[in-house]
């Protein structure tokens, strides 16, 4: 008779050779990213509720459920977390805005609509964790290491999306200038707005006055009040 097989030897080495995991279980990449996502939001939790100073790994840790060892193996450093943290953010928030701007009727998608969808991303609770970590890079190492070229980054993605829906804009040649001061005066609104809530309504009406020069410009920069054109390039992707 031969010597019985310990339990769970040969399904183990069948995966380990395989590559494919147990009925019932999700992929290895599936799980990695799962419990990624788990700390980053965990942290984003953190960083809107009690702020950057009071965002430490032990918090993170229990915030997600998890233990310290899966935070250790994915996230080693608060440095490496937070690099992790601000991408995050930025792909959600891209996410959000596309989302957003397609759920509008075709005649809808205009360029005073872009931007209000974009203002309302950066009011949103998400947005003041990319604050806090903003505050925080100014002084803490830590941050300033892995913060480094976010501003470039906002940019970059804000662009992608402009040549996406507003081709035009991104050809003209202050197109990308228009783009980014754009960003700066929105962020600039929504940072002062954090700190008192626009309680005396100044923040929300240059925000209107902004938009009435934009419908004023608007058809120098995207040669039209409406996108259907980029709404035909984003129907064909």
């Amino acid at each position: 008779m031969s010597p019985a097989q310990p339990t769970g030897t040969r399904e183990s080495v069948t995966v380990a050779t395989s590559g494919v995991a147990p009925r019932g279980r999700r992929p290895q990449p599936e799980r990695r990213a799962a419990m990624q996502e788990r700390l980053l939001d965990a942290t984003v939790e953190c960083l809107v509720e009690v702020g950057w100073a009071k965002t430490t790994l032990p918090e993170v840790v229990a915030r997600a459920d998890v233990g310290r060892g899966a935070q250790v193996h994915h996230y080693p450093t608060k440095a490496t977390l937070m690099a992790a943290v601000g991408e995050h953010l930025l792909v959600r928030h891209r996410r959000e805005f596309i989302d957003a701007f397609e759920a509008l009727d075709r005649e809808e998608r205009t360029l005073e609509a872009a931007i209000d969808v974009l203002w309302g991303i950066l009011r949103s609770p998400t947005w003041t964790a990319v604050i806090e970590l903003g505050l925080a890079s100014r002084t803490d190492p830590t941050v300033a290491s892995s913060f480094r070229g976010f501003t470039e980054r906002v940019d970059q993605i804000v662009l992608e999306v402009v040549s996406e829906y507003f081709p035009t804009l991104a050809d003209n040649p202050i197109g990308a200038t228009v783009v980014r001061g754009t960003v700066a005066l929105l962020s600039g609104l929504a940072l002062q707005t954090s700190i008192d809530g626009d309680r005396l309504g100044r923040h929300a009406e240059v925000f209107a006055q902004f938009k009435i020069l934009c419908n004023v410009l608007s058809p120098a920069l995207v040669g039209s009040t409406d996108s259907s054109a980029t709404t035909t390039s984003t129907e064909q992707r």
